[in-house]
């Protein structure tokens, strides 16, 4: 869950933790990304995206690019899009005009607070993100 401000830390499970992202860059990328790019890297995922200085970093492939903007290149690539197709996870064009104000905006920090709701382990929620929202690189490439 995403909400306002605040911070904190939690114990296990139900904790809070600002994860300085805008909340509704945040929410995007905890709604489509956090399962493959999260703390636990799943499907194949290349990249943790789930801290603002995650996103910050230069790709691996796309030198010249932050995984920010290799998120929002895959967000918008039909043909290789992230999250991928096989996942039912496509992002909206909503979600895809969030991600494309926040990178054009040089991608500010924001005081959202992310709440884990899981009931196994985990004290603080960390992280908004999962990342790879749209596309850090995962299966396929774009890292």
């Amino acid at each position: 869950m995403v909400t306002g401000s605040g911070g904190g830390s939690g114990g296990s499970g139900g904790g809070t933790a600002q994860n300085g992202l805008p909340c509704d860059v945040a929410r995007v990328f905890s709604q489509k990304c956090e399962s493959c790019h999260g703390p636990k890297l799943t499907n194949g995922a290349p990249v943790e995206l789930d801290r603002p200085s995650d996103f910050l970093q230069k790709s691996n492939l796309y030198p010249d690019q932050t995984f920010a903007q290799r998120s929002l290149a895959r967000a918008k690539d039909s043909a290789n899009p992230m999250p991928p197709a096989w996942t039912g996870e496509s992002l909206t064009a909503d979600e895809v005009g969030i991600l494309t104000t926040w990178v054009n905006s040089n991608m500010p920090s924001g005081t959202c607070t992310v709440t884990d709701t899981s009931s196994s382990g985990g004290g603080a929620g960390g992280g908004a993100a999962g990342g790879g929202a749209a596309g850090g690189g995962a299966a396929g490439g774009g890292a």
